[in-house]
């Protein structure tokens, strides 16, 4: 187990601007505030999602496009460093105008209708990613080993 301990920093709440990529616009809002660890929360809508399931066997997130509009009834995620920069790991349950639902790991062309999120930032060393051999993702590699 990899474990970090963190202390609670600046907490913020954010409402995500129309027609942008929700990945893009939370790592730059990172970026500004010198944000390089949190943990994230929102709610809103999507005009479009691309959700992302990973295959073990190949290695690979599996992305899953869904037309909008979606809710975004709930997403969860947290804030490490990879490369060196803030990244940013969200994960969603989105819904339809029939109520069905999907969920997994957001990627990267997610449009943004409405978005309201609390960004609570953690101080410490931040976490940061590395390639796991085991199982072909990036996880966090150091901090406290046990």
């Amino acid at each position: 187990m990899v474990t970090y301990e963190m202390k609670p920093g600046r907490n913020f709440m954010i409402r995500l601007p129309k027609g942008g990529d929700i990945l893009n616009v939370i790592e730059e809002f990172c970026t500004q505030e010198d944000i390089r660890s949190a943990a994230l929360w929102g709610i809103g809508a999507l005009d479009k999602a691309v959700i992302g399931f990973y295959d073990g066997k190949s290695g690979e997130y599996l992305p899953i496009t869904v037309d909008g509009p979606l809710e975004l009834a709930s997403c969860i995620g947290n804030v490490s460093m990879k490369d060196w920069k803030s990244h940013v790991h969200l994960h969603a349950v989105l819904s339809d105008r029939e109520g069905r639902c999907y969920g997994g790991h957001l990627m990267p062309g997610s449009v943004i209708f409405a978005g309201e999120f609390y960004v609570r930032s953690l101080t410490g060393s931040p976490p940061e990613r590395q390639p796991d051999a085991e199982t072909g993702l990036s996880l966090w590699s150091k901090g406290e080993k046990s």
